[in-house]
Protein backbone atom coordinates (compact mmCIF):
# COMPACT_ATOMS: atom_id res chain seq x y z
CA UNK A 1 0.00 0.00 0.00
CA UNK A 2 1.63 3.29 -1.10
CA UNK A 3 2.13 5.90 1.57
CA UNK A 4 3.69 9.28 0.94
CA UNK A 5 3.45 12.82 -0.28
CA UNK A 6 2.52 13.82 -3.82
CA UNK A 7 2.50 17.21 -5.52
CA UNK A 8 -0.10 18.58 -7.92
CA UNK A 9 0.26 20.71 -11.02
CA UNK A 10 -2.33 22.55 -13.10
CA UNK A 11 -1.73 23.52 -16.74
CA UNK A 12 -4.28 25.57 -18.67
CA UNK A 13 -3.55 25.33 -22.38
CA UNK A 14 -5.40 26.77 -25.34
CA UNK A 15 -7.92 23.94 -25.67
CA UNK A 16 -7.66 21.89 -22.48
CA UNK A 17 -6.82 21.96 -18.80
CA UNK A 18 -4.71 19.24 -17.20
CA UNK A 19 -4.22 18.40 -13.54
CA UNK A 20 -1.53 15.90 -12.55
CA UNK A 21 0.20 14.59 -9.45
CA UNK A 22 3.85 13.57 -9.24
CA UNK A 23 5.84 11.74 -6.60
CA UNK A 24 9.20 12.67 -5.06
CA UNK A 25 10.99 11.27 -8.13
CA UNK A 26 9.04 13.45 -10.55
CA UNK A 27 7.06 10.50 -11.91
CA UNK A 28 3.54 11.39 -13.02
CA UNK A 29 1.17 9.15 -11.09
CA UNK A 30 -2.08 10.42 -12.50
CA UNK A 31 -3.34 12.97 -15.05
CA UNK A 32 -6.85 14.23 -15.63
CA UNK A 33 -7.88 16.39 -18.59
CA UNK A 34 -10.93 18.45 -19.50
CA UNK A 35 -11.51 20.25 -22.82
CA UNK A 36 -11.73 24.03 -23.00
CA UNK A 37 -13.15 26.20 -25.74
CA UNK A 38 -12.27 29.67 -26.93
CA UNK A 39 -14.52 31.90 -28.97
CA UNK A 40 -13.57 34.17 -31.86
CA UNK A 41 -15.96 37.03 -32.62
CA UNK A 42 -17.77 36.69 -35.94
CA UNK A 43 -18.02 40.49 -36.05
CA UNK A 44 -14.35 41.29 -35.43
CA UNK A 45 -11.97 38.33 -35.56
CA UNK A 46 -9.39 40.15 -33.43
CA UNK A 47 -11.57 39.46 -30.36
CA UNK A 48 -10.83 36.00 -28.92
CA UNK A 49 -12.17 35.07 -25.49
CA UNK A 50 -12.73 32.25 -22.99
CA UNK A 51 -14.73 31.65 -19.82
CA UNK A 52 -13.03 31.71 -16.42
CA UNK A 53 -16.02 29.79 -15.05
CA UNK A 54 -15.43 26.97 -17.51
CA UNK A 55 -11.74 26.95 -16.63
CA UNK A 56 -12.41 26.87 -12.87
CA UNK A 57 -15.21 24.30 -13.13
CA UNK A 58 -12.97 22.10 -15.28
CA UNK A 59 -10.17 22.38 -12.72
CA UNK A 60 -12.53 21.24 -9.97
CA UNK A 61 -13.74 18.30 -12.08
CA UNK A 62 -10.15 17.20 -12.73
CA UNK A 63 -9.13 17.59 -9.09
CA UNK A 64 -12.18 15.64 -7.91
CA UNK A 65 -11.21 12.77 -10.21
CA UNK A 66 -7.62 12.94 -8.99
CA UNK A 67 -8.72 12.68 -5.36
CA UNK A 68 -11.19 9.88 -6.11
CA UNK A 69 -8.52 7.78 -7.82
CA UNK A 70 -5.54 8.67 -5.62
CA UNK A 71 -4.15 5.59 -3.91
CA UNK A 72 -4.94 5.28 -0.23
CA UNK A 73 -2.13 6.72 1.87
CA UNK A 74 -1.04 9.32 -0.70
CA UNK A 75 -1.67 12.95 0.19
CA UNK A 76 -1.41 16.03 -2.02
CA UNK A 77 0.87 18.46 -0.18
CA UNK A 78 1.17 21.33 -2.65
CA UNK A 79 0.03 22.70 -5.98
CA UNK A 80 1.59 24.85 -8.70
CA UNK A 81 -0.23 26.55 -11.57
CA UNK A 82 0.68 27.35 -15.16
CA UNK A 83 -1.51 28.87 -17.84
CA UNK A 84 -1.46 30.63 -21.17
CA UNK A 85 -0.70 34.36 -21.09
CA UNK A 86 -4.42 35.16 -21.13
CA UNK A 87 -6.13 37.74 -18.92
CA UNK A 88 -9.16 37.30 -16.65
CA UNK A 89 -11.53 40.25 -16.21
CA UNK A 90 -13.69 40.37 -13.06
CA UNK A 91 -15.89 42.92 -11.32
CA UNK A 92 -15.89 43.50 -7.58
CA UNK A 93 -19.44 43.38 -6.24
CA UNK A 94 -20.97 45.14 -3.25
CA UNK A 95 -20.17 42.03 -1.20
CA UNK A 96 -16.51 42.49 -2.25
CA UNK A 97 -16.68 39.19 -4.12
CA UNK A 98 -15.38 38.98 -7.68
CA UNK A 99 -17.73 38.14 -10.54
CA UNK A 100 -17.04 37.55 -14.27
CA UNK A 101 -17.18 40.71 -16.38
CA UNK A 102 -17.67 40.52 -20.17
CA UNK A 103 -14.52 40.93 -22.25
CA UNK A 104 -15.95 39.91 -25.62
CA UNK A 105 -16.79 42.18 -28.53
CA UNK A 106 -19.30 44.75 -27.25
CA UNK A 107 -18.77 43.70 -23.60
CA UNK A 108 -22.02 41.72 -23.71
CA UNK A 109 -21.39 38.18 -22.41
CA UNK A 110 -20.05 37.74 -18.84
CA UNK A 111 -19.33 34.10 -19.68
CA UNK A 112 -16.64 35.38 -22.08
CA UNK A 113 -14.50 37.19 -19.50
CA UNK A 114 -11.02 35.93 -20.42
CA UNK A 115 -9.05 37.83 -23.05
CA UNK A 116 -7.37 34.91 -24.81
CA UNK A 117 -3.63 35.04 -25.45
CA UNK A 118 -4.25 35.07 -29.21
CA UNK A 119 -6.58 38.10 -28.96
CA UNK A 120 -5.22 40.99 -31.04
CA UNK A 121 -7.74 43.79 -30.44
CA UNK A 122 -5.13 46.08 -28.86
CA UNK A 123 -3.28 47.07 -32.04
CA UNK A 124 -3.88 50.81 -31.61
CA UNK A 125 -2.97 50.68 -27.91
CA UNK A 126 0.20 48.79 -28.79
CA UNK A 127 1.22 51.48 -31.26
CA UNK A 128 0.48 54.21 -28.69
CA UNK A 129 2.58 52.53 -25.99
CA UNK A 130 5.49 51.96 -28.36
CA UNK A 131 5.36 55.58 -29.47
CA UNK A 132 5.38 56.84 -25.86
CA UNK A 133 8.31 54.56 -25.00
CA UNK A 134 10.32 55.23 -28.16
CA UNK A 135 14.01 55.17 -27.24
CA UNK A 136 13.33 53.90 -23.72
CA UNK A 137 15.70 51.08 -22.67
CA UNK A 138 12.74 49.18 -21.23
CA UNK A 139 11.75 48.18 -24.77
CA UNK A 140 15.07 46.36 -25.11
CA UNK A 141 13.69 43.77 -22.67
CA UNK A 142 10.76 43.04 -24.99
CA UNK A 143 12.49 42.58 -28.31
CA UNK A 144 12.36 46.30 -29.08
CA UNK A 145 8.59 46.79 -28.92
CA UNK A 146 5.41 45.70 -27.21
CA UNK A 147 3.10 43.42 -29.21
CA UNK A 148 -0.66 42.89 -28.98
CA UNK A 149 -0.32 39.55 -27.18
CA UNK A 150 1.20 41.18 -24.09
CA UNK A 151 -0.89 42.00 -21.06
CA UNK A 152 -0.17 45.74 -20.92
CA UNK A 153 -1.64 46.65 -24.36
CA UNK A 154 -4.64 44.40 -23.66
CA UNK A 155 -5.36 45.97 -20.28
CA UNK A 156 -4.97 49.44 -21.80
CA UNK A 157 -7.60 48.56 -24.40
CA UNK A 158 -9.95 47.34 -21.67
CA UNK A 159 -9.44 50.39 -19.45
CA UNK A 160 -9.99 52.70 -22.42
CA UNK A 161 -13.18 50.91 -23.54
CA UNK A 162 -14.96 49.46 -20.48
CA UNK A 163 -17.91 51.72 -19.54
CA UNK A 164 -16.78 54.30 -16.98
CA UNK A 165 -19.52 53.38 -14.51
CA UNK A 166 -18.01 49.87 -14.23
CA UNK A 167 -14.32 50.67 -14.37
CA UNK A 168 -13.77 51.47 -10.68
CA UNK A 169 -14.81 47.93 -9.76
CA UNK A 170 -12.84 45.99 -12.40
CA UNK A 171 -10.00 43.62 -11.44
CA UNK A 172 -7.57 42.13 -13.99
CA UNK A 173 -5.74 38.84 -13.42
CA UNK A 174 -3.03 37.05 -15.34
CA UNK A 175 -4.66 33.64 -15.83
CA UNK A 176 -2.20 31.64 -13.73
CA UNK A 177 -2.59 34.17 -10.91
CA UNK A 178 -6.37 33.79 -11.13
CA UNK A 179 -6.05 30.04 -10.60
CA UNK A 180 -3.64 30.54 -7.70
CA UNK A 181 -6.04 33.10 -6.19
CA UNK A 182 -9.00 30.72 -6.46
CA UNK A 183 -7.14 27.69 -5.12
CA UNK A 184 -5.80 29.74 -2.21
CA UNK A 185 -9.31 30.80 -1.29
CA UNK A 186 -8.92 34.41 -2.32
CA UNK A 187 -8.29 36.45 0.79
CA UNK A 188 -7.65 33.47 3.05
CA UNK A 189 -3.93 33.71 2.44
CA UNK A 190 -0.77 34.15 4.43
CA UNK A 191 0.63 37.18 2.64
CA UNK A 192 -0.22 39.54 -0.16
CA UNK A 193 1.93 40.44 -3.12
CA UNK A 194 3.17 43.98 -3.63
CA UNK A 195 2.77 44.05 -7.38
CA UNK A 196 5.26 46.84 -8.07
CA UNK A 197 8.21 45.32 -6.21
CA UNK A 198 10.22 42.84 -8.27
CA UNK A 199 13.69 41.64 -9.21
CA UNK A 200 13.41 43.16 -12.68
CA UNK A 201 12.92 46.80 -13.66
CA UNK A 202 9.80 45.55 -15.45
CA UNK A 203 7.31 42.70 -15.38
CA UNK A 204 8.35 39.14 -16.13
CA UNK A 205 7.36 38.36 -19.71
CA UNK A 206 5.08 41.41 -19.91
CA UNK A 207 2.65 40.24 -17.22
CA UNK A 208 0.37 42.64 -15.34
CA UNK A 209 2.21 42.61 -12.03
CA UNK A 210 5.76 43.87 -11.71
CA UNK A 211 5.54 47.36 -13.24
CA UNK A 212 6.40 50.52 -11.31
CA UNK A 213 3.70 53.11 -10.68
CA UNK A 214 5.68 55.70 -12.66
CA UNK A 215 5.80 53.43 -15.72
CA UNK A 216 2.07 52.68 -15.62
CA UNK A 217 1.20 56.36 -15.23
CA UNK A 218 3.48 57.25 -18.13
CA UNK A 219 1.58 55.04 -20.57
CA UNK A 220 -1.85 56.11 -19.37
CA UNK A 221 -2.60 53.31 -16.91
CA UNK A 222 -2.97 55.32 -13.71
CA UNK A 223 -6.12 53.28 -13.07
CA UNK A 224 -3.92 50.26 -12.29
CA UNK A 225 -1.94 52.22 -9.70
CA UNK A 226 -4.91 53.62 -7.75
CA UNK A 227 -5.59 52.30 -4.23
CA UNK A 228 -2.36 50.33 -4.03
CA UNK A 229 -2.81 48.55 -7.39
CA UNK A 230 -6.26 47.31 -6.39
CA UNK A 231 -7.18 46.61 -10.02
CA UNK A 232 -4.39 44.04 -10.47
CA UNK A 233 -5.54 40.66 -9.23
CA UNK A 234 -3.32 38.54 -7.01
CA UNK A 235 -3.46 36.70 -3.72
CA UNK A 236 -4.88 39.42 -1.51
CA UNK A 237 -3.93 40.61 1.93
CA UNK A 238 -5.38 39.02 5.05
CA UNK A 239 -5.85 41.13 8.20
CA UNK A 240 -2.67 41.78 10.19
CA UNK A 241 -0.43 40.31 7.51
CA UNK A 242 2.30 42.15 5.64
CA UNK A 243 2.88 42.57 1.91
CA UNK A 244 5.66 40.57 0.28
CA UNK A 245 7.65 41.15 -2.90
CA UNK A 246 6.65 39.18 -5.99
CA UNK A 247 8.22 35.81 -5.21
CA UNK A 248 10.13 33.66 -7.69
CA UNK A 249 8.37 30.77 -9.39
CA UNK A 250 7.61 27.89 -7.06
CA UNK A 251 7.76 29.96 -3.87
CA UNK A 252 5.17 29.23 -1.21
CA UNK A 253 2.64 32.07 -1.17
CA UNK A 254 -0.45 30.68 0.55
CA UNK A 255 -2.03 27.71 2.27
CA UNK A 256 -5.46 26.61 1.10
CA UNK A 257 -8.25 25.67 3.51
CA UNK A 258 -7.39 21.98 3.13
CA UNK A 259 -3.77 22.62 4.14
CA UNK A 260 -2.34 22.32 0.63
CA UNK A 261 0.57 24.70 -0.01
CA UNK A 262 -0.05 26.99 -2.99
CA UNK A 263 3.01 28.24 -4.86
CA UNK A 264 3.77 31.10 -7.25
CA UNK A 265 2.78 30.09 -10.78
CA UNK A 266 4.10 30.86 -14.25
CA UNK A 267 3.03 31.24 -17.86
CA UNK A 268 2.70 27.80 -19.46
CA UNK A 269 5.76 28.05 -21.69
CA UNK A 270 7.93 28.32 -18.57
CA UNK A 271 6.37 25.28 -16.91
CA UNK A 272 6.84 23.29 -20.10
CA UNK A 273 10.46 24.38 -20.18
CA UNK A 274 11.05 23.53 -16.51
CA UNK A 275 10.03 19.91 -17.07
CA UNK A 276 11.72 19.39 -20.43
CA UNK A 277 15.01 21.32 -20.41
CA UNK A 278 16.99 18.25 -19.32
CA UNK A 279 19.45 17.99 -16.47
CA UNK A 280 22.02 20.34 -17.98
CA UNK A 281 20.33 23.34 -19.56
CA UNK A 282 23.46 25.46 -19.98
CA UNK A 283 24.20 26.56 -23.57
CA UNK A 284 20.92 25.03 -24.73
CA UNK A 285 17.95 26.57 -26.50
CA UNK A 286 14.71 24.86 -25.51
CA UNK A 287 11.72 24.92 -27.86
CA UNK A 288 8.29 24.44 -26.31
CA UNK A 289 6.55 23.77 -29.60
CA UNK A 290 2.77 23.51 -29.59
CA UNK A 291 0.00 25.83 -30.78
CA UNK A 292 2.65 28.52 -30.51
CA UNK A 293 6.37 28.00 -29.90
CA UNK A 294 8.38 29.54 -27.10
CA UNK A 295 12.19 29.52 -27.19
CA UNK A 296 13.79 29.66 -23.75
CA UNK A 297 17.34 29.77 -22.54
CA UNK A 298 18.80 30.15 -19.07
CA UNK A 299 22.00 32.10 -18.57
CA UNK A 300 23.85 34.63 -16.43
CA UNK A 301 24.14 37.50 -18.94
CA UNK A 302 22.33 40.58 -17.61
CA UNK A 303 22.21 42.60 -20.86
CA UNK A 304 19.21 42.40 -23.22
CA UNK A 305 19.57 40.72 -26.61
CA UNK A 306 18.23 42.52 -29.68
CA UNK A 307 14.90 41.01 -30.72
CA UNK A 308 14.66 38.70 -27.67
CA UNK A 309 12.52 39.09 -24.54
CA UNK A 310 14.44 39.35 -21.27
CA UNK A 311 16.66 38.74 -19.50
CA UNK A 312 14.24 38.17 -16.62
CA UNK A 313 14.76 37.03 -13.08
CA UNK A 314 12.04 35.35 -11.07
CA UNK A 315 11.82 31.96 -12.78
CA UNK A 316 15.05 30.33 -11.58
CA UNK A 317 16.73 31.37 -8.36
CA UNK A 318 20.23 32.06 -9.70
CA UNK A 319 19.79 32.44 -13.47
CA UNK A 320 18.33 34.86 -15.95
CA UNK A 321 15.83 33.59 -18.49
CA UNK A 322 15.40 34.96 -22.02
CA UNK A 323 12.63 34.09 -24.44
CA UNK A 324 11.73 34.23 -28.09
CA UNK A 325 8.62 33.03 -29.82
CA UNK A 326 6.68 32.03 -32.90
CA UNK A 327 3.02 32.89 -32.46
CA UNK A 328 1.17 30.37 -34.62
CA UNK A 329 3.35 27.32 -35.30
CA UNK A 330 0.75 24.68 -34.54
CA UNK A 331 -2.03 26.86 -35.94
CA UNK A 332 -0.06 27.12 -39.19
CA UNK A 333 -0.29 23.35 -39.65
CA UNK A 334 -3.93 23.30 -38.51
CA UNK A 335 -4.72 26.03 -41.04
CA UNK A 336 -3.30 23.92 -43.86
CA UNK A 337 -5.04 20.73 -42.77
CA UNK A 338 -8.40 22.43 -42.25
CA UNK A 339 -8.40 24.09 -45.69
CA UNK A 340 -6.87 21.49 -47.99
CA UNK A 341 -9.09 18.72 -49.41
CA UNK A 342 -6.34 16.09 -49.55
CA UNK A 343 -4.93 16.19 -46.03
CA UNK A 344 -6.26 12.77 -44.94
CA UNK A 345 -3.84 11.01 -47.27
CA UNK A 346 -0.81 13.05 -46.20
CA UNK A 347 0.89 10.69 -43.77
CA UNK A 348 1.12 7.95 -46.39
CA UNK A 349 3.69 9.93 -48.38
CA UNK A 350 6.79 12.07 -48.06
CA UNK A 351 10.38 10.94 -48.77
CA UNK A 352 13.22 13.17 -47.62
CA UNK A 353 14.00 14.29 -51.17
CA UNK A 354 10.74 16.24 -51.07
CA UNK A 355 12.70 19.42 -50.30
CA UNK A 356 13.89 19.51 -53.90
CA UNK A 357 10.28 19.57 -55.08
CA UNK A 358 9.63 22.68 -52.97
CA UNK A 359 12.69 24.51 -54.27
CA UNK A 360 10.58 27.26 -55.88
CA UNK A 361 7.94 27.44 -53.13
CA UNK A 362 8.59 30.02 -50.43
CA UNK A 363 6.60 30.54 -47.25
CA UNK A 364 6.71 33.24 -44.61
CA UNK A 365 4.31 31.90 -42.01
CA UNK A 366 3.66 34.49 -39.29
CA UNK A 367 -0.12 34.35 -39.61
CA UNK A 368 -0.88 36.60 -36.63
CA UNK A 369 2.15 38.75 -35.99
CA UNK A 370 5.79 38.16 -35.13
CA UNK A 371 7.14 37.92 -31.59
CA UNK A 372 10.80 37.36 -32.39
CA UNK A 373 12.84 39.03 -33.75
CA UNK A 374 10.66 41.81 -35.19
CA UNK A 375 8.17 42.31 -32.32
CA UNK A 376 5.72 43.27 -35.04
CA UNK A 377 2.09 42.32 -34.54
CA UNK A 378 1.21 43.35 -38.10
CA UNK A 379 3.34 40.65 -39.76
CA UNK A 380 1.28 38.23 -41.86
CA UNK A 381 1.79 35.09 -43.87
CA UNK A 382 3.12 35.21 -47.44
CA UNK A 383 3.30 32.32 -49.91
CA UNK A 384 5.10 32.39 -53.26
CA UNK A 385 4.27 29.51 -55.55
CA UNK A 386 0.47 29.62 -55.45
CA UNK A 387 -1.42 27.63 -58.07
CA UNK A 388 -4.82 26.06 -58.68
CA UNK A 389 -3.47 22.66 -57.66
CA UNK A 390 -5.26 21.14 -54.65
CA UNK A 391 -4.02 17.59 -55.05
CA UNK A 392 -2.37 15.41 -52.44
CA UNK A 393 1.01 16.28 -53.95
CA UNK A 394 0.31 20.00 -53.43
CA UNK A 395 -0.69 19.35 -49.82
CA UNK A 396 2.53 17.48 -49.18
CA UNK A 397 4.62 20.28 -50.67
CA UNK A 398 2.85 22.94 -48.60
CA UNK A 399 3.33 20.83 -45.48
CA UNK A 400 7.07 20.65 -46.18
CA UNK A 401 7.14 24.43 -46.74
CA UNK A 402 5.66 24.94 -43.27
CA UNK A 403 8.24 22.67 -41.65
CA UNK A 404 10.99 24.50 -43.54
CA UNK A 405 9.69 27.87 -42.36
CA UNK A 406 9.58 26.76 -38.71
CA UNK A 407 13.13 25.41 -38.90
CA UNK A 408 14.45 28.44 -40.79
CA UNK A 409 12.88 30.87 -38.33
CA UNK A 410 14.52 28.94 -35.50
CA UNK A 411 17.84 29.46 -37.29
CA UNK A 412 17.05 33.19 -37.43
CA UNK A 413 16.46 33.28 -33.66
CA UNK A 414 19.70 31.38 -33.05
CA UNK A 415 21.57 33.99 -35.10
CA UNK A 416 20.67 36.53 -32.42
CA UNK A 417 22.06 34.42 -29.57
CA UNK A 418 25.73 34.27 -30.55
CA UNK A 419 26.82 35.58 -27.13
CA UNK A 420 25.28 32.54 -25.48
CA UNK A 421 27.22 29.90 -27.47
CA UNK A 422 24.23 27.62 -28.00
CA UNK A 423 25.43 24.09 -28.77
CA UNK A 424 22.18 22.13 -28.52
CA UNK A 425 18.45 22.51 -29.14
CA UNK A 426 15.99 20.77 -26.83
CA UNK A 427 12.46 20.33 -28.15
CA UNK A 428 9.25 19.52 -26.30
CA UNK A 429 5.56 19.92 -27.00
CA UNK A 430 3.38 18.45 -29.72
CA UNK A 431 5.86 19.27 -32.54
CA UNK A 432 8.50 17.14 -30.78
CA UNK A 433 6.56 14.06 -31.89
CA UNK A 434 7.17 15.01 -35.54
CA UNK A 435 10.41 13.20 -36.35
CA UNK A 436 10.51 14.70 -39.86
CA UNK A 437 10.57 18.18 -38.32
CA UNK A 438 13.13 17.23 -35.65
CA UNK A 439 15.59 15.96 -38.26
CA UNK A 440 15.00 18.97 -40.52
CA UNK A 441 15.59 21.29 -37.55
CA UNK A 442 18.96 19.65 -36.89
CA UNK A 443 19.89 19.93 -40.57
CA UNK A 444 18.89 23.61 -40.88
CA UNK A 445 20.53 24.77 -37.63
CA UNK A 446 23.49 22.36 -37.88
CA UNK A 447 23.00 21.58 -34.18
CA UNK A 448 22.06 18.39 -32.36
CA UNK A 449 18.39 18.33 -31.37
CA UNK A 450 17.41 16.58 -28.15
CA UNK A 451 13.81 15.38 -27.92
CA UNK A 452 12.80 15.74 -24.31
CA UNK A 453 12.19 12.57 -22.32
CA UNK A 454 9.04 14.16 -20.89
CA UNK A 455 5.82 13.16 -22.64
CA UNK A 456 5.10 16.30 -24.70
CA UNK A 457 1.43 16.12 -23.75
CA UNK A 458 2.29 16.52 -20.09
CA UNK A 459 5.40 18.71 -19.96
CA UNK A 460 3.43 21.80 -18.90
CA UNK A 461 1.50 20.13 -16.11
CA UNK A 462 4.61 18.28 -14.90
CA UNK A 463 6.53 21.56 -14.72
CA UNK A 464 3.66 23.09 -12.74
CA UNK A 465 3.87 20.19 -10.28
CA UNK A 466 7.63 20.85 -9.97
CA UNK A 467 6.67 24.33 -8.73
CA UNK A 468 4.53 22.76 -6.04
CA UNK A 469 7.27 20.35 -4.99
CA UNK A 470 9.84 23.15 -4.88
CA UNK A 471 7.64 25.33 -2.69
CA UNK A 472 6.58 22.61 -0.29
CA UNK A 473 10.09 21.28 0.27
CA UNK A 474 11.67 24.75 0.11
CA UNK A 475 14.15 23.47 -2.49
CA UNK A 476 15.50 25.82 -5.21
CA UNK A 477 13.80 25.14 -8.53
CA UNK A 478 17.17 24.61 -10.24
CA UNK A 479 17.85 21.74 -7.81
CA UNK A 480 14.47 20.19 -8.61
CA UNK A 481 15.21 20.40 -12.35
CA UNK A 482 18.68 18.88 -12.05
CA UNK A 483 17.41 16.13 -9.75
CA UNK A 484 14.23 15.05 -11.52
CA UNK A 485 14.72 15.75 -15.23
CA UNK A 486 16.03 13.04 -17.54
CA UNK A 487 18.17 13.33 -20.66
CA UNK A 488 16.28 12.87 -23.92
CA UNK A 489 17.00 11.30 -27.30
CA UNK A 490 19.54 13.26 -29.36
CA UNK A 491 19.37 13.56 -33.16
CA UNK A 492 22.61 14.75 -34.75
CA UNK A 493 22.42 16.85 -37.92
CA UNK A 494 22.78 14.95 -41.19
CA UNK A 495 25.02 17.23 -43.26
CA UNK A 496 25.93 14.70 -45.94
CA UNK A 497 23.85 16.20 -48.77
CA UNK A 498 25.74 19.42 -49.56
CA UNK A 499 23.39 20.29 -52.41
CA UNK A 500 20.39 20.22 -50.07
CA UNK A 501 22.25 22.31 -47.50
CA UNK A 502 22.93 24.95 -50.16
CA UNK A 503 19.24 24.95 -51.09
CA UNK A 504 18.19 25.43 -47.46
CA UNK A 505 20.72 28.26 -47.10
CA UNK A 506 19.13 30.01 -50.07
CA UNK A 507 15.65 29.46 -48.63
CA UNK A 508 16.84 31.05 -45.39
CA UNK A 509 17.94 34.16 -47.30
CA UNK A 510 14.61 34.25 -49.14
CA UNK A 511 12.67 34.00 -45.86
CA UNK A 512 14.58 36.94 -44.37
CA UNK A 513 14.04 38.93 -47.56
CA UNK A 514 10.29 38.16 -47.54
CA UNK A 515 10.01 39.43 -43.97
CA UNK A 516 11.96 42.61 -44.62
CA UNK A 517 10.10 43.37 -47.86
CA UNK A 518 6.73 42.88 -46.18
CA UNK A 519 7.69 45.52 -43.62
CA UNK A 520 9.01 47.76 -46.39
CA UNK A 521 5.76 47.47 -48.37
CA UNK A 522 3.70 48.36 -45.29
CA UNK A 523 5.89 51.41 -44.67
CA UNK A 524 5.28 52.54 -48.28
CA UNK A 525 1.53 52.24 -47.76
CA UNK A 526 1.71 54.04 -44.43
CA UNK A 527 3.70 56.90 -45.98
CA UNK A 528 1.27 57.17 -48.89
CA UNK A 529 -1.73 57.44 -46.56
CA UNK A 530 -0.28 60.04 -44.20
Amino acid sequence: MPIGDVYAGVDVGSSSIRVAVIDDQGVILQVETEPLVYSQSNIDSRFVTQSSKQIWDSYQICMERINDKLSFGLKIKSIGCAATCSMVVLKRGQDDRLHPYPADYGFSDPNQNVVFWMDSRASEETRTINEILKGDPILDYYGGAFIQEMGIPKVKYLIDHIPKEDLDSIVFFDLHDFLTFMIAGGKKSENAINVSNFYNPMALDGELKGWSSSFLKRIGLTRLVDEDFRAIGRVEKSPYKSFISIPPAGSRIATADDGVVVTQGVIDCYSGWIASCGKDFSNSLTMIAGTSTCFLLSHKVSEPITGIWGPFKGVLNDHYVSEGGQSTTGKLLEHLFETHPAFKELEKLGPDVIHYLTKNMFLYGDLSGNRTPYADGDMRGVFIGESTDNSLRDLLLRYICILEFLALQTRQILSMLTKHHINKIIISGSQAKNLRFVKLLAKVTKLPVEVSDTDPRFSGVKGAAYLGLSGYKNIPLTDVIESLNKEGTVYSPDLSDERLLRLLDVKYKVMIDMAERQRLYRSWVSTALK
